[in-house]
């Protein structure tokens, strides 16, 4: 199972099993967190993000990449929180969830830097109008635009619209990950949180 470019499920498991052994080494949690958990979220988004940037043509990038985003904050949510995505009848003492408003929301409302620029009415209009309308119909929905040149706001009002600045939000995202790390290493529930979703990655027990 390949967790991202460089490594597989049997790295992840060799890593583990040292991390058994020596449980307050912060160098390990640290690969962990580096090579396993950052090295997927830029295999997975970040990089495929840049390239999308660099070859812009007008032409619907900035719905794939505002998609990418929108997917990213469900998995860094759920990254924090250790837990695993079923389809029915989530087992909440195994760390199973099926309802992904309630990640999405919560990511954006409660989370430092995200919270400090929406409140749940924000979170939930963004989340119903661009998260969704982006995975179910390729288009954002009641008056919210995509761009890349708001003055100051992460979202601001124009003309009657809801302009969402992709860009800002990819710092935000960039500023999450730095502190996620900078308290990963004195956070047992964070480093317990981040060996479940790599066994979840990896097609292990969530627990072992």
């Amino acid at each position: 199972m390949k967790i991202n470019d460089n490594k597989s499920s049997e790295d992840w498991i060799s890593l583990r099993s040292q991390i058994d052994k020596d449980g307050e080494n912060v160098g390990l949690w640290l690969a962990a967190w580096d090579d396993f958990f950052l090295n997927r979220v830029k295999s997975r988004y970040l990089d495929p993000i840049a390239l999308i940037h660099d070859s812009f043509h007008y032409k619907g990038e900035g719905f794939a990449i505002t998609t990418l985003q929108c997917s990213l904050v469900e998995f860094i949510e759920t990254t924090v929180t250790g837990e695993k995505y079923v389809y029915d009848n989530p087992n909440k003492k195994r760390f199973e969830y099926n309802n992904s408003k309630q990640k999405f929301i919560g990511c954006l409302t409660e989370r430092l830097p995200f919270k400090t620029k929406f409140d749940h009415v924000l979170a939930k209009d963004f989340y119903e109008n661009v998260r969704c309308g982006l995975l179910h119909e390729a288009q954002t929905k009641n008056n919210w635009l995509i761009r890349i040149d708001n003055k100051t706001g992460i979202i601001e009002e124009r003309d009657g619209h809801k302009i969402f600045d992709r860009f800002k939000f990819g710092q935000l995202l960039n500023l999450f990950l730095e502190k996620h790390r900078t308290e990963f290493v004195k956070d047992k529930e964070l480093q317990s949180a981040l060996r479940r979703k790599l066994n979840v990655i990896c097609d292990l027990d969530i627990l072992s």
